[in-house]
C-alpha cells in the first residue's frame, strides 16, 4: 500500500519529504492518521488526496529556486503569503510566520536575498551584547535566521504549558533581533496568546469597568507597550514588569508636561518633578490586574507580577500634597460666588463638598429626587441608579446635611428644574459622569494643589 503504514492497529499516511525541498517545506516526513484500521474506500480517497497535494507542494517548492525560471523571484513572493494546508498539523501562526520570511531563510543564490543578509550583517552593531551573542552562537546571520524558522516549525510538547511558554519567549526574543537586522517578520496574532494591547478591551467588557478606571488602566498598558513593545501576554516575564516599575519611578509628573505628551514616556528634562510613589503603585496594580485576567482566560499559567511591590513613598511629609487651609477654602468659595452668583452651581458644589466629604463626581451627578427630608433631617442619597456611577458598592449611602446648609440647599433644589441638581456640569465625550472644573478657579486665586 503506497504511503500507508499500520501502527497499533491503525492506518497512517506516511511519505518522506524529498531531501532537496526539506528546507523549504520544513519537514522530513508527512504523517497523518487515516482514521481506519483497514484500507477502506474513504481511507484510499484521503490517501490519494494527500498524495496529490504533496506532489503539488514538492513541485511548487522546487520551482521557487529554479534558476531557469525567470519568474522564480515572483513565485517566492507569492509563496510567502500562502498558508500551509492543514495536513501539516502545525500552528497556523507558526506556519504563517515561517512562510512569510521564506525568501530570506533558505538559499543565498538570489541576489536580493544575498544583499539582505549583507545589510543585516552591517546592523549587528545595533544589537545588544546578549543579542549579538545569540546570533554568533548559531554561526552568524544566516544560521540565526535558519534557526528561527526551524524553531517556528518545531512543535512544543503537547499539553505542557510551561514548555510552550518558554518556546514563545524564545521566539519573541528571536523576532526582536530579526526586526533589528532588517528582516520582515509580519505580526500574526494568536487568539490563545493575544498581544497585551488587545487584552484591555476584553478585560473591560468582562469586568464592566467604569470609564475612569478604563482610562487609568489604558495609560498603564500604553506605557508598558511603549517601553517593552506589544508583546504576546505569554511572553511577558517578571523582568519586564520589574523594568516597568523602575522606569515609572523616573517618569515625569504628567501635570508638568505638555498636554499632547501626557500618558507617554517622554521626559521633558531633569528639572521636571518625578511622579509620586502612589502613582507608580497604581500603574503596577493595573498591570497585575490585567495579567490576572490573562491567567483566568488560560492565556498564561502564572501571573509574573505577583509578589512585586511598588517603591515606598520616600518624600518628606512637608513635600506631600497638603490639605487646604481655612483661608484657602474661603477664598475659593468667595471667588466662585463672585463668578457664578450666590446660588450658582459651583458655590453649592463647594459647600456640599466641604460639609459632606462626598466625591465631586458623586455630587455632580446628584439627582433632584435624591435630595429630601428623612424623619425631619435634610439628606442627600448617593446611588448607582439611572446611569449614575459610584466607585464601590459601599459608596451607595445616605448623607445627612449640616444645619448650616441644609435648609438653604433644600429650598434652592426645589426651585430648580430637570432631573439633576447641577445642570451646568455635563458628561464628557466618553459618557463619563458629570464633573466640575476647578482649574480656572484655582488659577485666579493663585492656589496650588
Amino acid at each position: 500500500m503506497r504511503y500507508v503504514v499500520s501502527f497499533k492497529g491503525r492506518l497512517f499516511y506516511r511519505r518522506p519529504v524529498p531531501s532537496d525541498v526539506q528546507a523549504v517545506i520544513g519537514l522530513k516526513v508527512w504523517k497523518r492518521a487515516l482514521g481506519a484500521s483497514t484500507l477502506t474506500r474513504e481511507a484510499e480517497k484521503e490517501r490519494d488526496a494527500l498524495a496529490v497535494a504533496h506532489d503539488n507542494e514538492i513541485a511548487d517548492s522546487r520551482a521557487l529556486f529554479d534558476p531557469s525560471r525567470p519568474d522564480a523571484e515572483r513565485m517566492r513572493a507569492l509563496r510567502s503569503n500562502q498558508r500551509r494546508i492543514s495536513y501539516t498539523r502545525r500552528s497556523p501562526v507558526d506556519l504563517a510566520l515561517a512562510r512569510a520570511i521564506l525568501p530570506d531563510l533558505h538559499t543565498l543564490e538570489s541576489g536580493a536575498t544575498r544583499q539582505k543578509v549583507v545589510e543585516a550583517q552591517r546592523r549587528l552593531d545595533a544589537l545588544s551584547d546578549d543579542e549579538r551573542a545569540l546570533v554568533n552562537q548559531v554561526g552568524g546571520v544566516e544560521g540565526f535566521v535558519a534557526a528561527y524558522r526551524k524553531a517556528r516549525l518545531t512543535r512544543a510538547s503537547a499539553g505542557d504549558k510551561f514548555d510552550i511558554e518558554a518556546r514563545e519567549k524564545r521566539l519573541v526574543a528571536h523576532e526582536s533581533v530579526l526586526l533589528k537586522l532588517g528582516f520582515d517578520v509580519p505580526r500574526v496574532d494568536d487568539p490563545n496568546n493575544p498581544r497585551i494591547s488587545l487584552v484591555p478591551e476584553q478585560w473591560f467588557a468582562a469586568r464592566k469597568q467604569r470609564i475612569l478606571a478604563q482610562r487609568r488602566h489604558c495609560v498603564a498598558v500604553n506605557r508598558f507597550v511603549e517601553l517593552h513593545g506589544d508583546l504576546p501576554v505569554r511572553s511577558i516575564t517578571r523582568q519586564h514588569v520589574k523594568g516597568y516599575i523602575t522606569h515609572m519611578e523616573s517618569c515625569p509628573d504628567q501635570r508638568r508636561v505638555p498636554v499632547k505628551q501626557r500618558g507617554t514616556l517622554i521626559d521633558p528634562g531633569p528639572d521636571v518633578r518625578r511622579i509620586a510613589a502612589p502613582t507608580v503603585e497604581r500603574h503596577l496594580i493595573s498591570i497585575k490586574a490585567l495579567l490576572t485576567f490573562c491567567v483566568e482566560q488560560d492565556w498564561c499559567t502564572t501571573n509574573v507580577a505577583d509578589g512585586l511591590k511598588a517603591p515606598k513613598d520616600g518624600r518628606k511629609k512637608a513635600s506631600k500634597r497638603r490639605p487646604w487651609t481655612l483661608d484657602e477654602r474661603r477664598a475659593v468659595l468667595a471667588q466662585a460666588i463672585k463668578e457664578d452668583d450666590e446660588n450658582g452651581d459651583m458655590p453649592w458644589i463647594i459647600r456640599l463638598a466641604i460639609y459632606t466629604g462626598a466625591r465631586l463626581e458623586e455630587l455632580c451627578q446628584l439627582a433632584r429626587d435624591n435630595v429630601r427630608e428623612i424623619e425631619g433631617i435634610t439628606c442627600i442619597e448617593i446611588d448607582d441608579l439611572s446611569e449614575r456611577n459610584v466607585k464601590t458598592g459601599g459608596s451607595v449611602r445616605i448623607v445627612p446635611l449640616h444645619p448650616a446648609i441644609a435648609r438653604g440647599f433644600l429650598d434652592w433644589v426645589r426651585k430648580g428644574h430637570g432631573e439633576r441638581v447641577f445642570i451646568s456640569f455635563r458628561r464628557d465625550r466618553d459618557g463619563c459622569e458629570p464633573a466640575c472644573n476647578f482649574g480656572p478657579l484655582l488659577g485666579v486665586i493663585g492656589a496650588q494643589i
